[in-house]
Parts: structure tokens; C-alpha cells; sequence
């Protein structure tokens, strides 16, 4: 199992990776101590799906709960989708989870939208 671990907006984006065949990785965000599952997906697939937040302006947004969101992946094992929203300087990622649940999960500014990118090319489970 490899772990990576992501630190923006006073929270960690968590990845549990099972190094064997496909590398089903499961994903976390952990705030104030508390960690919540947001969902599996292969590292590849999740890799460049994320790759979508580069370009988070740009994206075709929808209107949900009141938000502009445009979606960047849907997540299996609990099954949850994330979107993102763009903001001035980043995006607001949110999960909408299997009940139905609609809550903002993570800040990420330009840079940090950089350093997320290059650490996962850089991460080699």
C-alpha cells in the first residue's frame, strides 16, 4: 500500500494506494482531526481527472444547490461525485455524497491546483 498526501486550504487530501494490478487508490480529505472517505478510483483515472482543475475557469458550469460547479469525477466505494467550483483564484472542491449530501470539501488556489498536479506525476505507486 502507498500513501500520498496532499496539504492545501488547512487540510490534507489523502490517497490509500493498493500497489498490486490496476492501483485502486481511495480517496480522503481530512480536516480538525476528522477524516471522511470521499470515495475509490484507479491512480490513473484519478490523475487526470484532477488534471480538469487547471483549467477550472474555463470549464461549463451548472447551477446545484446554488453553486456553479462544473464535475470532475465520479467516485466509487461509497459512491459520491466531486465537483469543483471556480473561484477568483482556484477552485472549491465539493462532494456530493450517497445521501445526496451537497457540502464544500477543500480550498485550492492557482498554486495549489500546480502543486497538486506535479505531486501526482510525481507519485509513483
Amino acid at each position: 500500500m502507498a500513501k500520498l498526501e496532499f496539504k492545501a486550504d488547512d487540510k490534507r487530501l489523502l490517497l490509500s494506494v493498493d500497489t498490486d494490478g490496476i492501483k485502486w487508490c481511495t480517496l480522503f480529505i481530512e480536516s480538525d482531526k476528522k477524516v471522511v472517505r470521499l470515495g475509490s478510483e484507479m491512480f490513473e483515472i484519478l490523475k487526470n481527472k484532477f488534471s480538469i482543475l487547471q483549467a477550472a475557469a474555463e470549464q461549463k458550469t451548472t447551477v446545484y444547490d446554488g453553486v456553479s460547479i462544473f464535475p470532475i469525477m465520479n467516485l466509487s466505494e461509497p459512491h459520491a461525485s466531486l465537483a469543483g467550483s471556480p473561484t477568483i483564484d482556484g477552485v472549491e472542491l465539493y462532494l456530493l455524497d450517497i445521501n445526496n449530501k451537497f457540502y464544500p470539501v477543500m480550498k485550492l488556489n492557482n498554486s495549489d491546483i500546480v502543486g497538486l498536479k506535479a505531486t501526482l506525476e510525481n507519485f509513483n505507486p
